[in-house]
């Protein structure tokens, strides 16, 4: 699945766009496009990237290494099964910060979840954003 950064972050509700950006160490923007465009280009550095994976949890980057061995993707229900689920999780993170691997993954714009269409059915999926896979794959050694 080509899940690009500028699509997931497209797609994230306003106020979790709002916790990506808190949670990467930058102050909101004021307009959400232009939150969209800082992170985007926050992310794409691979000195912020690295800073990023240093403060994640053990299970964090375990389920990071976990998709990019599987191609940057996988199907939900595999990485709930493995990883726990976001259950709990809120809505309101820019208040409470999700708890779960996958939740913390998500609000820092390292993990998007969303639906594909896989052998005719559509699923919903968990993939590591695009312009992110190699960068990330090289600072966890999963080459």
């Amino acid at each position: 699945m080509d899940a690009s950064l500028s699509r997931g972050l497209r797609n994230m509700p306003a106020p979790w766009l709002e916790c990506a950006c808190r949670r990467c160490g930058l102050e909101p923007a004021r307009l959400r496009r232009e939150r969209e465009e800082q992170l985007q280009a926050f992310l794409t550095v691979r000195a912020n990237l690295q800073k990023v994976v240093r403060e994640l949890e053990d299970e964090e980057r375990g389920l990071l290494r976990y998709l990019l061995q599987r191609g940057g993707w996988s199907r939900l229900n595999a990485v709930t099964r493995k990883f726990g689920s976001m259950e709990g999780d809120g809505f309101f993170w820019h208040e409470r910060g999700p708890a779960s691997a996958l939740g913390s993954l998500w609000s820092r714009a390292l993990v998007v979840v969303g639906r594909a269409r896989l052998g005719g059915t559509r699923c919903k999926i968990a993939a590591v954003p695009l312009e992110l896979r190699e960068a990330l794959a090289e600072i966890l050694g999963t080459v």
